[in-house]
């Protein structure tokens, strides 16, 4: 019976070794899956401090300050705010998409991110997507990287660009 136990506890101390070393339960992957849902989602519902939250703290910390001294108040300022927080994240990439003068809002309104591929280490890393959205009835498609990394064991958007089709 002794013998038993020894080998139970063997066997659940190699299962715990185990995972904690996939990474199961727990992985890279998973992590950044849930920010980009998470961004994803803050950015359908044009929650400027939800998406603040999924960006790297050194680029979100100073608009989450200018947010909480000016406290938003009109749609006109939710729109610059997003313009500022994209532009700061994605560069040229609405350059890139024929908006016939739609706003950020409503190009990140309708957003739909599809993570496809992981290329990930451990602090950093790139997670290509396809992202489909609409602008005045027409649908696009564009195959992004999102750059992501690691700070005090949270994932964060680091980047956006287009990238290489898959």
């Amino acid at each position: 019976m002794r013998h038993w136990r020894k080998c139970i506890l063997a066997m659940c101390i190699f299962g715990m070794v185990a995972a904690s070393i996939c990474g199961c339960g727990n992985s890279k992957k998973s992590q950044c899956k849930e920010v980009i849902e998470n961004f994803e989602t803050s950015c359908n519902a044009l929650d400027v401090t939800g998406i603040l939250n999924c960006i790297n703290p050194k680029i979100s910390d100073p608009i989450k300050t200018v947010l909480a001294l000016g406290k938003v108040v009109s749609d006109q300022d939710v729109d610059e705010y997003l313009v500022e927080i994209i532009g700061s994240i994605a560069g040229g990439l609405s350059d890139s998409v024929e908006t016939d003068g739609a706003s950020t809002s409503e190009l990140l309104a309708n957003i739909q991110i599809t993570p496809e591929k992981y290329k990930l280490k451990s602090k950093e890393g790139t997670v290509y997507c396809t992202a489909s959205f609409k602008v005045n009835g027409m649908e696009f498609t564009k195959y992004i990287g999102i750059d992501m990394i690691k700070k005090s064991d949270e994932w964060y958007i680091s980047g956006i660009a287009l990238a290489e089709e898959k």
